[in-house]
């Protein structure tokens, strides 16, 4: 097998995920959004970011210690090269950062909310602010002198930091401050102008001389540096207690003292002896160390929607969701209604509500015999959590299989289990070698429920996190379906997860790590056949698996259609001669965050619809439990292929993605076309402000 990068039809997926957020990024100064909604996506922009940088900056580099001479196979850029590309490229996009920010403080007055200086301050103002540091910072700041060989000991991960110039008897001293979360909201002062959000620079230059007190400070460095966190932890099938909290908190406890991966920071300083010692101190080199125009930190502007009137807030924002569910129950409930047909939700232009009220019933239905559910992500005060616990209390057997590996949600997932654990649940961790990312639930029914005699069971599968808070931001699709073929092997994939069993015997489903690359590339080639008659259409977060890449350029070259819809990393390159002619992708950011995955294959009679938990990685295909769904009732299906072809219709949010790398605006003729907009009024009129 070649190596891709020579075809020419291919790209590095770090570099292609730069893109993408960078895409984010564009909707923070994209006008056609509300100011309070651009804030946001810079919010998003910044803690995308970070998370890049500890995953995917931090896996170079573990791949830069052991091989600095293999190249990628996309772009043919080895670790080193690839690291500085990177750097590079971020370097770029946080300069345009900077400026949209600028803007955003400028568009901000328009509402009332002036960021100033402290210098704009009227006397009054002087004592209010002072009165705030003393009963709110002050007492925070704990300075230390620190020999330059010891503070990296002292840096946490991703938190906010001063490291200050000072001397003692004339001996040139190093001060290390942790800036408090409470300072970094800034403070708002209330005078005749509106809001004067005072930003953290600000009060750390006015408060400088305070903090080191009764030291001279010379200079500032303010920043915030990144440790490595791909680090994971591996371990056999245990009962949950002090073993899996201690592996976690071993696990997590390297993560925040493994080494740094890159940083940020502002400084005021007379000279680079401060930045050259902040290099030093990370062991970082120059390019992985970048320099800012104001502190590397937004949270002022995270907590701004606190200190608004409702009505500003509103006004500002996108229209509220109304709850409503597209589906109407004509059944007294939602398990008669799922046993006559199948059910099919959007989030989030459908609620959750009937997936709840499934769960709710199921707790306490007398035929219930069992309830189980895979679980990689929760918020935090999740009713499913609830009426899990409500049927284990009511007699019925419920096992959660629940992965504790989902990163940054580990401890949160430890917590969740415990509890579920206390209250009479069977919980399961997956196994060694696998992560379990499919998103399963299922209500199993005793067989004297069943009119035929044998065991019904209701199979809930869905693209997304069973979490009430993402499921108003994600798009996402959710089956109910009482299909007993299909409900039988989904009970078997759950099985095998917990044991860790891998089993490609499944007939409808697909699965991984068993067979899904391997069923994708047959189904792909099924549409080879039929030549310039053969149709493929895929939706993903992320496309970079080489094989079905490969594949997919086979595809082009026979002539069949492929459109894709792809929100971030893609590493195939659309519309290159002779290679991906055929292929046309688009890339959608909007209001809401897509993230279902459809794949369907064929046309008319010989057509092929399935929903996902996964998308196109390598990740996905060899170390993870997934599950592609096939979608056989003709309105679910009908209902997919509208949101799909709206989706494809977008030219407001969408961007064509160009053999050259580019993202595009999609030409309108004068007529916008949203698609998420379209969606919301086409579900029932979803979208509202208040007192509409």
């Amino acid at each position: 097998m070649s190596e891709l990068y020579l075809e020419g039809f291919t790209q590095n997926r770090d570099l292609s995920w730069l893109k993408f957020n960078e895409r984010v990024l564009n909707e923070a100064a994209n006008t056609m959004n509300p100011i309070l909604e651009r804030v946001k996506f810079r919010l998003i922009y910044e803690k995308n970011l970070a998370e890049f940088i500890r995953v995917r900056i931090g896996s170079l580099n573990n791949i830069r210690k052991v091989d600095s001479l293999t190249r990628d196979t996309m772009s043919g850029l080895n670790s080193d090269e690839q690291i500085h590309y990177i750097w590079r490229e971020i370097r770029t996009i946080n300069e345009k950062a900077e400026m949209i920010t600028e803007q955003i403080y400028k568009e901000l007055r328009e509402i009332g909310v002036h960021c100033g200086s402290y210098k704009d301050l009227t006397e009054s103002d002087y004592d209010f602010v002072d009165g705030q540091f003393l009963m709110k910072f002050s007492s925070s700041f704990k300075p230390q002198f620190v020999d330059k060989s010891d503070i990296s000991e002292n840096i946490k991960d991703s938190h906010q930091y001063i490291l200050i110039d000072t001397s003692v008897d004339n001996i040139r001293k190093l001060m290390i401050v942790e800036i408090p979360e409470s300072l970094l909201k800034g403070v708002i002062v209330r005078n005749s102008y509106g809001i004067n959000l005072l930003l953290p620079l600000e009060l750390i230059r006015l408060y400088l001389n305070n903090i080191c007190f009764p030291f001279e400070p010379k200079g500032f460095i303010a920043f915030t540096a990144f440790r490595n966190a791909d680090i994971d932890f591996e371990y056999d099938n245990f009962n949950l207690g002090t073993g899996a909290i201690e592996r976690i908190k071993k696990m997590l406890d390297k993560r925040g003292n493994s080494e740094f991966v890159g940083a940020f920071a502002y400084s005021e300083c007379i000279d680079n002896s401060l930045y050259d010692c902040l290099k030093d101190i990370l062991k970082l080199p120059n390019e992985e160390l970048v320099l800012c125009s104001n502190i590397p930190s937004l949270s002022h502007l995270g907590s701004l929607k606190e200190h608004l009137s409702r009505h500003i807030v509103l006004n500002n924002s996108f229209p509220e969701l109304r709850k409503t569910n597209s589906e109407k129950k004509v059944r007294a409930n939602i398990i008669d209604l799922i046993m006559e047909r199948d059910l099919l939700d959007a989030y989030p232009y459908d609620s959750m509500d009937n997936l709840l009220e499934l769960l709710r019933e199921a707790a306490s239905h007398s035929k219930v015999k069992e309830i189980k559910i895979s679980i990689y992500r929760m918020t935090s005060h999740p009713r499913i959590i609830e009426y899990l616990i409500k049927a284990a209390n009511n007699g019925k057997r419920v096992r959660v299989l629940i992965e504790l590996r989902a990163r940054f949600d580990e401890a949160n997932n430890v917590d969740w289990a415990k509890k579920l654990k206390d209250s009479g649940c069977e919980v399961y961790y997956g196994t060694k070698r696998f992560k379990s990312h499919f998103k399963a639930c299922q209500i199993v029914f005793k067989k004297s429920f069943s009119k035929i005699g044998e065991q019904e069971i209701i199979t809930q599968v869905g693209t997304g996190n069973y979490n009430e808070t993402t499921a108003h931001q994600y798009t996402d699709f959710s089956i109910l379906t009482s299909n007993r073929i299909l409900g039988e092997e989904v009970s078997i994939l759950f099985d095998n997860a917990i044991d860790g069993i891998i089993d490609n015997q499944f007939r409808y489903i697909i699965t991984s790590p068993s067979c899904m690359r391997k069923r994708l590339i047959e189904l792909i080639e099924r549409e080879c056949a039929k030549g310039s008659k053969g149709r493929i259409f895929i939706k993903v977060n992320s496309l970079s698996d080489r094989y079905i890449v490969e594949k997919l350029s086979e595809a082009s070259q026979a002539g069949v259609k492929v459109r894709m819809i792809v929100r971030g990393i893609c590493t195939i390159l659309p519309g290159v001669e002779e290679y991906t002619d055929n292929i046309q992708i688009i890339s959608i950011v909007g209001r809401f965050l897509e993230h279902s995955r459809v794949y369907i294959f064929g046309s008319g009679s010989d057509e092929r619809v399935y929903i996902s938990s996964a998308d196109i990685m390598n990740r996905n295909m060899d170390k993870r439990f997934e599950l592609a769904f096939p979608i056989t009732d003709e309105t679910c299906i009908a209902k997919i292929k509208l949101i799909m072809r709206m989706n494809m219709m977008d030219n407001a949010r969408a961007k064509y993605f160009l053999s050259d790398g580019r993202y595009v605006n999609i030409a309108s003729n004068g007529i916008m076309f949203d698609s998420q907009e379209r969606l919301l009024k086409e579900f029932g009129g979803h979208n509202q402000r208040e007192g509409q």
